[in-house]
């Protein structure tokens, strides 16, 4: 009766480890990733590169940021993105584009010049102007599209 129970403990140890490696083959194999686990950057909806221009005042803007959020308020949902504007242009990285649909945009831009501020290295230079936000409707297609910020005085209005 003791030598059944060491073969079934020593079965059972079997199975575990028999277990282990089937776990550890599927993960190896990619059974997980065609599962829906560990997914690689396709999950979540469609995404399109977006490229274009920034100009403030009629001036390429030197350096800056560019945000896209969906505007949840109109109904468009999914990830945001953001790009480096770097002498008046930008692009959207690779499979992190837009999802498309109307778009919460915000700009910054400043003039690329490093400036010194209380002892402290700003290597963008001076604010172009304050924050900018808009509104567009993209296509959910890859596309090109231009913003023209308008200068200080038609911003007030």
């Amino acid at each position: 009766m003791v030598r059944s129970e060491q073969v079934r403990r020593v079965l059972l140890s079997y199975r575990v480890l028999l277990s282990c490696r089937v776990l550890l083959s599927c993960c190896v194999l990619g059974f997980f990733p065609a599962t829906g686990c560990w997914k690689s950057g396709s999950d979540g909806p469609p995404r399109y590169r977006l490229s274009g221009e920034v100009s403030y005042n009629g001036t390429l803007v030197p350096l800056g940021s560019i945000r896209f959020s969906p505007d949840t308020s109109k109904g468009n949902r999914g990830p945001g993105t953001e790009s480096q504007i770097v002498n008046g242009r930008f692009q959207t990285p690779h499979l992190k584009g837009t999802v498309g649909g109307p778009m919460v945009v915000e700009i910054v831009g400043t003039d690329g010049i490093p400036v010194m501020s209380e002892g402290i290295l700003n290597s963008a230079g001076k604010e172009l102007f304050s924050s900018y936000r808009t509104e567009v409707d993209l296509p959910h297609e890859d596309t090109v599209h231009n913003f023209q910020i308008p200068a200080v005085k038609e911003l007030k209005k």
